[in-house]
């Protein structure tokens, strides 16, 4: 019964999740195409959410004269214990920062409102794995990615293993996995393009799959690829 309940608990904190993504990137889809159809040069928005977890959100997208869309985002976990210089608690975050050309603009709409649930869902990933939203066995053991991250910014590790540290793998996971329920397209084929985007040697994609996969079977509900 006890495993049960615990099942239970997880699918709840996936959906939740899921929503969570999904009423963000709608609103900031909203706000995106608001500023693009005003002529700006660039779109904004910016909010608070408290369920199911705590963020500060901070979404921009540039309208540039390029070919290309770019996709980025970042997060803080935030901390309950410490204080910045106004007195106040450092609050979670996540920042999207997206450009794209002015002219691939609206046929490309729909891949950027995908781009943004990856994204989101794996940002949200890294805000469990420490600080105010953190989930139980989703910590940094043994500070192993800690110490990765160093070895590879040192070029002491390779440029691919990003891929293969210890936080990176669950919050990628999750965003593809959820790119691709949004997209309609088979997990394998999206794992497969965003590999293969990466430009890495056989071999080395081949050394990420089987730790993709081996993460993928512990998170469970993820689709075989």
């Amino acid at each position: 019964m006890k495993f049960v309940k615990l099942y239970e608990t997880y699918l709840n904190e996936r959906s939740g999740y899921r929503s969570l993504v999904g009423q963000i990137s709608k609103d900031i889809m909203i706000a995106w195409v608001r500023d693009w159809n005003q002529g700006d040069k660039s779109g904004w928005y910016r909010s608070n959410y408290d369920f199911p977890l705590e963020l500060e959100l901070l979404a921009e997208i540039k309208f540039t004269n390029t070919n290309k869309l770019e996709i980025n985002g970042d997060a803080r976990a935030g901390n309950r214990y410490e204080t910045d210089d106004n007195g106040e608690f450092y609050e979670a975050e996540i920042g999207i920062f997206f450009e794209v050309g002015r002219d691939m603009l609206p046929r490309y709409w729909e891949e950027i409102y995908y781009q943004i649930n990856y994204v989101l869902r794996h940002e949200i990933e890294h805000l469990t794995q420490d600080g105010v939203n953190w989930k139980s066995g989703k910590e940094d053991k043994d500070n192993i990615d800690l110490i990765m991250r160093e070895l590879i910014n040192r070029k002491l590790l390779p440029d691919y293993t990003y891929l293969m540290l210890p936080k990176e793998i669950p919050a990628t996971i999750q965003g593809l996995s959820l790119y691709s329920k949004r997209k309609k397209v088979p997990l394998v084929d999206v794992v497969d393009t965003f590999l293969n985007d990466n430009k890495l040697k056989p071999e080395h994609k081949e050394e990420i799959l089987i730790k993709w996969r081996e993460a993928a079977k512990k998170i469970g509900g993820i689709p075989e690829f």
